[in-house]
């Protein structure tokens, strides 16, 4: 998908999602989508547990990967803010001053990788969702969110309710 879908050139960029297919020959023809929550978390490890798991007796299962995160490509994970926040205990600094620190350092490394950090945010990723749903042919779908994809999913189904079947949000 384009990294950043507002800016004509916006290089490409590769999100994995697994599909666990039911064994059952009657099974339901809507299945169930997860994304993991963080945000940042990967959800392609979901997969595994999918395959012991009740749910696969009556639909098959998606693991979605969202942008950023461990197995989609890129992968925006770096150290600078977790090294800033040893050095603020090492050091007895002031966190919160060495967290702005960090982060300031995060968003360089980023930028310096050619990363466009505006196409990394929950509009972006819905429509990600959405996409993978007219790619699948999927018409009818269930939604499952933890954490921050609670607020995720729930705003998947305000931009297209039509295709959403069920909802489960396991989130504060």
């Amino acid at each position: 998908v384009p990294e950043n879908r507002i800016k004509q050139s916006s290089r490409m960029i590769k999100l994995p999602f697994i599909v666990v297919e039911s064994k059952n020959p009657n099974k339901k023809k809507d299945p169930l989508l997860f994304t993991a929550g963080g945000p940042g978390g990967s959800s392609l490890s979901w997969a595994i547990g999918a395959t012991k798991s009740n749910i696969i007796k009556e639909r098959d299962c998606i693991a979605f990967e969202q942008r950023g995160t461990r197995y989609a490509l890129p992968h925006l994970r770096a150290f600078d803010l977790d090294n800033a926040i040893k050095t603020s205990y090492r050091k007895n600094l002031n966190k919160d001053s060495m967290v702005l620190e960090g982060v300031k350092k995060y968003k360089k490394t980023l930028e310096r990788k050619g990363i466009d950090l505006s196409g990394y945010n929950t509009d972006e990723t819905v429509t990600d969702i959405h996409d993978l749903l007219t790619v699948l042919k999927i018409d009818s779908i269930n939604l499952l969110g933890i954490s921050y994809s609670g607020g995720l999913m729930t705003a998947v189904l305000q931009k297209d309710p039509s295709r959403i079947r069920s909802l489960v949000l396991d989130s504060p």
